[in-house]
């Protein structure tokens, strides 16, 4: 599978990235279009300096950097594959500091919410991305991994490239070039032609999470932690929420923001369905007298009723004002949850429909004012 985007995660050894690039290359026909078109490199500012030294040009000194040599070697034309200092991304800290390593729990929390803003960010658009777990320490390939579990689509990737000994974090062994080259080994005696390395690209089958979750999931910038809360809500059981006092309604954990109208609609069904009352058919007759008078119950809570409502509802609720609550209503639902919304919404079924909110009595949950207060009372 050809991949548009590679991210890598990166430490003290940059050498993951040509050993990833090569892996595809070779894998991938050896041909350019087997390759990336872009590279994005997430590191501290140590490993961006490696990354730098190690993989950049060095006009000052007129030396080749391991990218490009590699690309020189294997034929690559020069701007097929852009890995420049706009694509090495340094993790900060909450104050804006870069962070040269990773070692206290604030750091891991830093590591984690950038890896999860940059994958979340590259999977925006229908161009693969391929992920590699290769560098760095082993909780950012976690959180990088995680994190494409969270929002990878069915093209995405997630590998791991494997190096043989003594090759494996080799100072000087970058991938094993098309003229083998003989490299001095770590104990300063014993030397090894790098014509025995052996580059493995190792595929991570991961569960990808991606369809399905909400909108401000996918689209937002909520931190690592938010982002596994949002999710976890959204998978866990139904259970619906609403301060009427406040007009505030949260399924799971996930607050849905309503209008004060469309809140007294959803107050209405919740409350019929925390009764058990029987469904309701759409206002018969095109008005309801009854309809309008619980559902302005519900809204006089929290919102005056002023001319304009009543007169609206003078005759009763209408047809198209029910169809059209009932519509604002699922609408947000589904805007916070996606898909996750079903058990949520008002639903019809029957012939003809009649409408209700389905979740179970016990998972609906009403901090309750008293019994609403009839706007027909105050005229008896």
């Amino acid at each position: 599978m050809l991949s548009d985007r590679l991210l890598c995660v990166t430490g003290l050894s940059p050498q993951v990235v040509t050993e990833t690039l090569y892996a595809l290359w070779r894998d991938g026909g050896q041909t350019p279009d087997a390759l990336p078109r872009e590279v994005h490199v997430v590191t501290t500012a140590e490993g961006r300096e490696r990354v730098r030294l190690g993989l950049f040009d060095d006009p000052a000194r007129g030396g080749l950097g391991q990218f490009r040599r590699f690309c020189d070697d294997f034929g690559i034309p020069p701007g097929h594959v852009r890995l420049d200092e706009s694509t090495v991304h340094v993790i900060h800290d909450p104050q804006g500091h870069a962070l040269h390593d990773i070692t206290t729990r604030d750091h891991n929390h830093a590591a984690a919410d950038e890896l999860t803003t940059r994958i979340r960010g590259l999977c925006q658009d229908a161009a693969p991305l391929h992920v590699s777990l290769a560098g760095g320490r082993k909780t950012m390939g976690f959180f990088a991994g995680y994190a494409l579990s969270l929002f990878g689509r069915p093209q995405d990737r997630l590998s791991h490239v494997l190096v043989n000994s003594p090759f494996e974090s080799h100072p000087d062994f970058y991938y094993p070039p098309p003229k083998p080259r003989t490299l001095l080994l770590r104990d300063g005696k014993q030397m090894a032609s790098t014509a025995a390395a052996q580059v493995e690209l190792a595929d991570i089958p991961f569960v990808r999470l991606y369809e399905g979750r909400p909108a401000h999931l996918l689209n937002g910038k909520m931190t690592y932690a938010e982002t596994v809360q949002a999710a976890q809500a959204a998978l866990g059981p139904a259970q619906l929420s609403l301060d009427l006092d406040d007009a505030r309604v949260s399924a799971g954990q996930t607050n849905v923001p309503l209008a004060p109208a469309d809140f007294a609609f959803l107050a209405w069904f919740a409350g019929r369905a925390k009764e058990g009352a029987p469904a309701l058919p759409r206002p018969p007759d095109g008005y309801s007298q009854e309809y309008a008078r619980d559902y302005l119950a519900h809204y006089g809570r929290h919102q005056s009723l002023g001319h304009a409502t009543l007169t609206r509802y003078r005759l009763g609720m209408s047809l198209r004002d029910f169809d059209e609550r009932k519509s604002r209503v699922n609408k947000a639902f589904e805007a916070a949850l996606g898909p996750a919304a079903a058990p949520y919404l008002i639903t019809g079924d029957g012939s003809p429909k009649r409408f209700a909110i389905r979740l179970p009595p016990h998972q609906i949950h009403l901090h309750a004012y008293a019994a609403p207060h009839r706007p027909d009372e105050d005229a008896q």
